[in-house]
Formats: structure tokens, sequence, C-alpha cells
């Protein structure tokens, strides 16, 4: 964070910076592929131009660099150490993608639905890859559960989805049958109703081998 001038009128500039952790040729690491790169140095561009114009502002000018912007915890810390107490007007800008913005354009606000993560696990019963019979294969399950995730259905009218966004099963040995699995389920909604229709439906029924999830939902 940064501070120009004094005054009683507190304008800030807000640029957020964060990496999600993708494979890049063959090699797992972070990347900023949302576009964060790109938010910082708008505002550090604006931090040179003003330097360039020596400009001196009536009031407090406040820079603020906010780190991890994907999961909110970087907002919540620099709530948390009062960076906002003393500001009265808050500027940021985000980068769009083009599905929701054509390029050359920009909006003065975008209205964004409502996201949460739902993490569970699946224990099935382990065997010999001879004798598949003999056991319950979580990648099996896993596999049904994708498939039951796409039967839920609610207003085609509100933007809405919940879709398997992780799955691990399985261990060094390849001639087990695997009896555990993780996965995490993203689920998306513009409106809280939705949101609360899409929760009831992942958490109320019984994940068992193939009655799975929502059968009942439409």
């Amino acid at each position: 964070m940064g501070e120009l001038g004094n005054g009683s009128i507190r304008v800030a500039l807000r640029a957020d910076m964060d990496a999600l952790w993708q494979e890049i040729n063959g090699k797992w690491q972070a990347i900023h592929s949302c576009g964060h790169d790109a938010h910082m140095t708008l505002v550090l561009g604006v931090i040179k131009v003003l330097n360039k114009l020596a400009y001196q502002p009536a009031g407090k000018l406040k820079v603020i660099f906010q780190p991890a912007e994907e999961k909110g915890t970087g907002a919540l810390k620099m709530m948390d150490k009062g960076i906002l107490d003393d500001v009265d007007y808050l500027y940021g800008v985000h980068l769009r993608p083009i599905q929701e913005l054509a390029g050359g354009f920009a909006s003065p606000a975008i209205l964004h639905g409502a996201a949460q993560l739902i993490r569970g696990e699946i224990r099935g019963t382990s065997a010999h890859a001879a004798r598949p019979h003999l056991g319950i294969n979580a990648i099996d399950v896993g596999g049904a559960l994708i498939q039951e995730l796409s039967k839920i259905h609610t207003d085609p009218l509100v933007p809405s989805s919940i879709k398997m966004t992780r799955f691990v099963a399985g261990e060094k040995s390849e001639n087990i049958i695997p009896d555990y699995a993780e996965f995490t389920l993203d689920v998306r909604a513009q409106t809280n109703e939705i949101m609360n229709q899409l929760l009831k439906c992942s958490k109320n029924h019984t994940w068992s081998r193939f009655d799975l999830l929502c059968r009942n939902s439409y």
C-alpha cells in the first residue's frame, strides 16, 4: 500500500493480484492466467503518470495492491488491517473475458453470482484389478456422480452451474481397484434461491455407490 498527499478527502485505487496453479509445459506452477498481472500494471501505470505530472492531490490518494484475490482471503486480510477505514471513495478495475465484454469496451458495473465449494469423499472396497467384481471402485462411483450432476435442473432463466472440478483417486499401485477418492464440486448461481436449491440438492441425499445425487430434483 502507498499513500500520496494529505487532506480530508480520501480516495483509493485498488489492484488485485493472485496466481492459479496450472500445468505449464509439463510443470505445475503459479500463473496469472486471470489477468491479475494486467491489474497491477494498470495501477502502477497510474502511479508513474502521477509522478511524471508531479501530481499533488487536494486530499489523500491511497494505492492498494490486494493479494489473494481468487480465494477472497486477501480482501479479508486488508479489512482486518484497517486499510479501508479512512477511505471515502474506492476505485478499481477488472479485466473481463471476451465472452462477457467485447474487446475495447468497458462497463461501469458487472453483476456476479455467488460461488461455493463442496468437498467430499468416496469410500468403496479395494480389490485386485484381476478380480474387479470383488471390489467397489471409487472411480466408477465418481464417474456415476458426474452423470448424476448433469441431471440437476434449476430455473433455466437464472444462470447457475454445478460441476466437478477436482477428483483424486488411487495410489502408486496401478493394479489395485481404488477404494478411496476425494473430489470437489464448484457451485455457482446468480441468486440466493437457486444457490440454496443446488446446495440442498447436493447435501441432503445419500452419496452411495450409484444412488448418488438428486434423482428427484427436477
